[in-house]
């Protein structure tokens, strides 16, 4: 591969009802910016909704049909865009790749993979764990491959973070003849993202002498805390699937096993009924009826009781993770929040990191006001660990993975 002049990879993120992307270019590591980028939403609704950004500013003029059917028909308007604005249908071959953020690697999968025909049968083998999301990822696989039979693809796997988990952190205790057979473990999740604050808050640690220990929480629809220290995770509140851990908007979190069977006893609910319900009836929309952190603020605000045990029950959970892996890690130098309520939430933030005190995590209140693009410091003089505040660049850290796959496959 020419590695000398420029190169442009496309990142691909989908979700079960949505697909962001953005076009990078890279001249040796990849640039910071992208050239475009933007996402649709609502897939498969009556009226799906388009935002596209040049250079980072926001198009106003974005065309897109009323209704997107499908995550197929999704990334055919986003080469449509990419075509317009940057390559010709002759010279689509421009591309050095496509990288797609493929939630589920099994075990099997513990980098990222320039995708060939064993690949796709390996993330059709997981998608079990991640029925949601990995279905959607190989439709995305295969329809790039008919607009761009020639532009080679990445996996970026979510897992793959966690890989190596330390064997008291993955295993569930369940008779070990089960966990061979069917694979169980922990797997965790948003491993893409907790990489790459991860990284960004080494870097601005900068501790010459040890790895730098870290507490991420990413935050937002889907929640999800992870201890780090250095490059390797030695815990996260996901597990198998991406039910377990902190309360979610739909999601329930942690619970009790028997819990379930309880509800399959009782009321007579099918595995599949009850598998919705935890999924997708449970979380704040379960609490009190709205699965949007912004509507059940305003109610809480308001005095709506049934919104503001849900914040609490909320802050709890995560109060609860954070201290745990405090002890995990013997300390920790950093807490970082990202996702969209982790970035946004300025309340949340200061709820939380106020119930801190006791590990002496003091929070500045006029710095937690600031926002942006960049990262910013929120903690007070007199902390004991910096409180960092790192917007998640997914797309960015799936292009710096899928061309160092790449370079590594062409060596």
């Amino acid at each position: 591969m020419n590695m000398s002049g420029t190169r442009y990879v496309l990142s691909l993120n989908g979700g079960s009802s949505s697909l962001k992307f953005a076009l990078f270019a890279a001249h040796g590591s990849v640039n910071q910016e992208p050239i475009l980028s933007g996402q649709i939403g609502r897939i498969g609704e009556a009226s799906s909704e388009a935002r596209l950004f040049r250079q980072g500013a926001p198009v106003n003029d974005t065309l897109c049909p009323a209704a997107i059917t499908d995550h197929g028909a999704a990334l055919r308007q986003i080469l449509a865009w990419v075509e317009y604005d940057f390559l010709a249908p002759a010279t689509r071959q421009a591309l050095t790749g496509v990288g797609h953020r493929v939630v589920h690697g099994g075990t099997r999968y513990t980098t990222a993979q320039v995708i060939d025909e064993a690949v796709i049968k390996g993330v059709e083998a997981c998608t079990a764990l991640a029925p949601l999301h990995n279905p959607i990822n190989l439709e995305l696989i295969r329809s790039v491959r008919e607009a761009l039979p020639t532009v080679p693809q990445v996996a970026v796997f979510d897992t793959a973070f966690f890989h190596d988990l330390p064997a008291h952190a993955a295993q569930y205790a369940l008779p070990a003849e089960l966990v061979a057979r069917f694979g169980i473990r922990r797997f965790g999740f948003h491993g893409i993202s907790h990489q790459y604050v991860c990284r960004q808050a080494s870097e601005r640690l900068g501790l010459p002498d040890r790895p730098a220990r870290l507490i991420s929480l990413h935050l937002g629809s889907g929640s999800s805390i992870a201890a780090v220290r250095g490059e390797r995770c030695v815990d996260t509140s996901m597990g198998m699937t991406p039910l377990e851990g902190l309360v979610m908007g739909t999601r329930c979190g942690d619970i009790d096993p028997g819990v379930a069977l309880f509800l399959a006893q009782k009321s007579k609910l099918s595995v599949e009924k009850i598998d919705h319900l935890l999924n997708h009836e449970s979380g704040l929309k379960g609490l009190c009826g709205s699965a949007d952190m912004r509507e059940v603020r305003s109610r809480a605000t308001n005095g709506d009781a049934d919104a503001q045990q849900a914040l609490a029950l909320y802050r709890y959970r995560m109060t609860k993770y954070i201290g745990a892996y405090f002890l995990a890690l013997g300390g920790v130098d950093a807490l970082i929040f990202t996702g969209g309520i982790g970035e946004h939430d300025t309340r949340l933030r200061a709820e939380v990191v106020e119930s801190l005190s006791p590990l002496g995590i003091r929070l500045d209140a006029a710095k937690n006001t600031q926002s942006g693009q960049a990262m910013i410091e929120i903690h007070s003089p007199d902390s004991t660990a910096k409180i960092l505040v790192i917007p998640t660049r997914e797309e960015w850290e799936i292009a710096r993975q899928s061309l160092a796959a790449l370079d590594q496959k062409n060596q």
